[in-house]
């Protein structure tokens, strides 16, 4: 609670930038399917205009990256990709639609606490 704030403030100009980036990139996330651009494209967009405009060393940066947080991410997006063009999302999906009778939110219930 003795921590002040404005100590881990360094650059408040880049902290502005950022905030500024941030909401072009949100932005462009609602917006993406209107300019037909992949929302991948739009968050490398952001982050290489975010690196350019901060004037950072990209080598730095990567150094600072959770690589095992990204990797987690990439195969987490891979596996679920799988599951889904293998149907066995839509499958069951359509088993908890029959054994909760259509209750959307018994569904919910049923994928918070059911461990497969």
């Amino acid at each position: 609670m003795t921590l002040e704030e404005s100590s881990f403030l360094i650059d408040i100009p880049l902290m502005k930038k950022c905030i500024v980036i941030m909401c072009l990139t949100i932005i462009g996330f609602v917006v993406h399917q209107i300019l037909h651009l992949h929302s991948a494209t739009i968050a490398m967009a952001g982050a290489a205009v975010l690196l350019i405009v901060g004037r950072l060393e990209p080598e730095e940066v990567f150094k600072e990256i959770e690589w095992n947080t990204i990797f987690f991410f990439i195969g987490l997006f891979i596996l679920v990709g799988g599951l889904e063009v293998t149907g066995i999302i839509d499958l069951v999906a359509r088993w908890a639609m029959t054994v909760t009778e259509g209750n959307i939110l018994l569904s919910t219930f049923l994928f918070s606490v059911y461990r497969l």
